[in-house]
């Protein structure tokens, strides 16, 4: 029998329109509520690990599943998966943390910084790894990390002008934004207690790099550009 969660999405994925989603409110609701209900799990047991994540509730994690189409060449309304992003800091633009994403195939498990458009908090990262490199190559060498995660981010060809080149750690100059990601399959869904195990270890791996992350940003402000 499949998982209450996936088989919403399935039907979601074929039949991503209004009209649906009306006929199907109480279901969506059913389904988020699940949803929240895993996410507030996998808060209370990392929070032994990450104390900095005390305060956040599921509900405020969550991501809403209407599509923002004004530019996207996707009209499709709604998205096919279920997503969270657990925080130190309620600025979701410039921020450091967990992601998480259901989808009828696979459950995606993110750590790190996602948002490349901030040149500032970019060029305070890079400036960071250059003098910390050591602790970082440390960190993404290890035998545990690199078994797991694979290396994401919006990337350079080049190391940028004003950085070194020739050093172990210069291809992460390369980079905008630094994420790590790994992935289960969603049948785990069928055994809540073992899939919030799995992924409240997963996340604890990532600690060391998104603690990093942090300390290359601490004292950075997010502003907010005004129109």
């Amino acid at each position: 029998m499949k998982n209450n969660i996936i088989k919403f999405l399935n039907e979601l994925s074929s039949n991503n329109s209004v009209v649906w989603m009306h006929k199907n409110k109480k279901w969506y609701l059913e389904v988020k509520q699940e949803f929240q209900n895993i996410v507030q799990l996998i808060i209370d047991k990392l929070i032994v690990v990450d104390p900095s994540i005390v305060d956040i509730n599921a509900k405020d994690t969550l991501f809403r599943i209407n599509r923002n189409m004004r530019f996207s060449k996707d009209k499709t309304p709604y998205h096919t998966n279920l997503r969270s992003y657990i925080s130190y800091d309620d600025s979701k633009d410039v921020t450091i943390g967990y992601y998480l994403s259901i989808s009828p195939y696979k459950i995606s498990i993110d750590g790190g910084l996602y948002n490349h458009y901030f040149k500032e908090a970019t060029k305070k990262v890079r400036e960071y790894i250059t003098i910390n490199n050591e602790e970082f190559l440390d960190i993404v060498n290890d035998p545990n990390f690199l078994s797991l995660f694979d290396f994401k981010g919006v990337k350079l060809v080049n190391v940028p002008k004003g950085y070194i080149k020739d050093e172990d750690f210069s291809e992460y100059l390369k980079y905008k934004s630094w994420y790590i990601e790994t992935g289960i399959e969603s049948s785990r869904l069928n055994n809540i207690k073992l899939l919030v195990d799995e992924i409240v270890e997963k996340y604890t791996l990532m600690i060391p790099f998104n603690n990093f992350l942090k300390s290359a940003l601490e004292g950075y402000k997010f502003i907010p550009v005004t129109v």
